[in-house]
């Protein structure tokens, strides 16, 4: 099918035209129904001004009608991307390397290789494959600025435990994504030489915005009041109270009670 034929220029069809400009409109009314465009660059490629061939397929046919020259092989690119294509780039290859595709009268060789004749062409992309834009509406992202989550802060107090009982104890942090898009941590004591006995001393959830934190329950729905807190407000809404909180839990009597029991039984 050429590009002049209905089923590639009907508003119906695939409705592609040849100006980037008339594409970047992205469609047309009519008779009261939108229609999208696509952009058609292989028009410019009809005729022999200014290469070998007129086209990238020949056949003469027998008819009133030939066009003996046809363009059935084509590159078809949505509007939205015709701002990354370099109509320089598109080509009608008549020859590989050192070997010619096309015969001394310019016609492609059927016999060696194809009646049809390849077609080439560039888009922009990036070095990671995506898309380059045209636009960066991202704005300065510093990606080198660290955020002190509460799950950093939690990590750092699971390091110490280790050096504080003489490696007879560890400390676990494990991390989950709930349902409700918020993350949940758990602090695990762990005792190895107790078959690696594993007692959860504490757990949070907080949302991706690290705050507030919710003490001691994982929040399944957001839109629900968490409950079975068993320790300290029902959210905290700050590192630094945050940290207050953490303090007070892994202080706590009750802490010291069970990490004294663990290194008991891990000793005996």
């Amino acid at each position: 099918m050429n590009p002049f034929e209905r089923g590639l220029v009907g508003a119906g069809d695939l409705h592609a035209v040849m100006s980037r400009q008339d594409a970047a409109r992205e469609s047309r009314t009519v008779q009261g129904r939108d229609y999208r465009f696509i952009y058609n660059p292989m028009w410019n490629h009809f005729g022999d001004a200014e290469r070998k061939t007129a086209g990238s397929y020949y056949y003469a046919a027998p008819g009133h009608v030939s066009y003996f020259w046809n363009m059935f092989d084509q590159v078809l690119i949505r509007p939205e991307l015709a701002r990354q294509f370099d109509p320089a780039s598109l080509k009608i290859l008549t020859s590989f390397f050192e070997e010619a595709l096309i015969r001394e009268d310019g016609r492609p060789d059927s016999t060696q290789y194809s009646d049809h004749l390849p077609i080439v062409f560039e888009l922009a992309f990036r070095e990671d494959g995506f898309m380059a834009a045209s636009t960066d509406l991202w704005g300065n992202i510093n990606s080198e600025e660290f955020v002190r989550t509460p799950a950093s802060i939690l990590k750092e107090q699971a390091a110490l435990l280790g050096k504080k009982t003489g490696n007879v104890l560890e400390a676990r942090v494990e991390t989950t994504t709930l349902p409700s898009g918020w993350f949940g941590h758990k602090l695990l004591l762990v005792a190895p030489t107790l078959d690696n006995y594993t007692y959860e001393l504490l757990k949070f959830s907080h949302p991706i915005q690290l705050y507030p934190v919710n003490p001691d329950t994982f929040v399944i729905d957001p839109r629900i009041p968490a409950i079975g807190q068993t320790f300290g407000p029902r959210t905290v809404p700050n590192e630094e109270s945050f940290v207050k909180w953490l303090g007070e839990k892994l202080s706590s009597d009750e802490t010291h009670r069970i990490i004294a029991t663990l290194l008991s039984q891990s000793r005996s």
